[in-house]
């Protein structure tokens, strides 16, 4: 009984800025859209019915179980998840695999490789029942649905939840002063922090003739649900951010508020702090990724490299500094107390830095 009424859940994670023509197989590497907030847009397909979240990156596959179980009214320990993953087949349009998801190892949403594609990642959940298969496959008779423009819109319009807010509080006390001015310094020069711009924007000349702060980077506001705007961080060089909504375009924002915004990353409230820390991160993350290398991270105080260490990944993070250079001993020193030490592996600041 219980088997013949499984329940069949398929999350797909995409961002809103490149919307994909369902007419067309879509590229098999491209960038997900967003939400204008920053957020995933997350499509849990539970017996036919669509369901649309907007999640974080830093929300955590345990994190997403128990979402999806809330929303079906399940105990998130009755319900097991695999990661879809699309496949190349000569012989088979759209071909699709299963891989099962432990949810216990705490990995977060921007930790599978899939982020990266338009198709998902895709997750398909199920209960828990006797005698059931290893594979959902023998139960799944769907293919791998695109999101489609009502369910990004959905997202945009609809609540959008933050499941890590807990882990915002936490860290709060990573955004020092210290942290605040390496943000400054990469809204001054985002490709080369802390150094002069060889070539300023002509927005940026245009401020500093005019005796404003110089900044490479704009922030953007439109407006967003429940009166509380959405935010982007723009390079100048790459022009004005895309708007999915012609009735709510996005606009510029002044130096001045820019400045105000600095002063809001990190905090785990009002709603409108969060969603600049959102949108930050995921500046943070695609610079990080498309642009910076161990010269870039060099300057940066350990306090930015814990505080974002997610965005700039294992490569170029705290840990990357603590294993392959001597540190001062005042850098060392505060990274073994608190508020640093809760966020550090200690042991492994130990094997390359000496012990305390």
């Amino acid at each position: 009984m219980l088997r013949g009424l499984a329940l069949l859940l398929l999350v797909e994670l995409v961002r809103c800025d490149i919307m994909p023509d369902p007419r067309q197989r879509p590229p098999r590497e491209e960038p997900i859209p967003r939400t204008s907030t920053g957020l995933l847009v997350v499509v849990v397909v539970v017996l036919g019915t669509r369901i649309v979240l907007a999640l974080s990156e830093r929300s955590t596959h345990r994190e997403l179980l128990d979402a999806v179980a809330a929303k079906v009214g399940r105990a998130p320990d009755t319900l097991r998840m695999f990661l879809v993953q699309a496949t190349r087949n000569n012989f088979v349009e759209n071909a699709f695999s299963f891989t099962y998801v432990h949810v216990a190892h705490g990995t977060n949403i921007s930790g599978t490789s899939l982020l990266r594609r338009l198709r998902g990642p895709v997750y398909v959940a199920e209960p828990i029942t006797e005698n059931m298969p290893a594979q959902p496959k023998e139960q799944w008779t769907g293919g791998m649905p695109l999101v489609t423009a009502a369910d990004i819109a959905a997202a945009e319009s609809g609540p959008q939840p933050t499941l890590d807010l807990s882990s915002r509080e936490a860290q709060v006390g990573l955004f020092t002063p210290a942290t605040r001015r390496a943000i400054y310094a990469i809204l001054l020069n985002p490709r080369n922090p802390t150094a002069p711009v060889a070539a300023p924007s002509p927005r940026a000349a245009a401020a500093a003739a005019a005796g404003e702060v110089p900044f490479e980077v704009g922030l953007w506001m439109a407006p967003g649900h429940g009166g509380t705007p959405a935010f982007c961080f723009v390079e100048h060089a790459t022009g004005a951010p895309r708007s999915g909504d012609p009735s709510a375009p996005w606009q510029e924002q002044s130096g001045e508020v820019l400045l105000q915004a600095i002063a809001s990353i990190g905090k785990p409230s009002p709603e409108a702090a969060r969603r600049v820390t959102d949108a930050f991160e995921g500046f943070l993350e695609n610079l990080a990724a498309t642009h910076w290398g161990a010269a870039q991270v060099a300057p940066l105080p350990v306090d930015f490299l814990l505080a974002f260490g997610r965005e700039l990944t294992p490569r170029l993070d705290l840990m990357a500094r603590v294993r392959g250079a001597k540190m001062e001993a005042a850098e060392v020193a505060a990274l073994r107390a608190a508020p640093f030490a809760a966020f550090v592996d200690q042991q492994q600041l130990a094997t390359f830095q000496g012990a305390a």
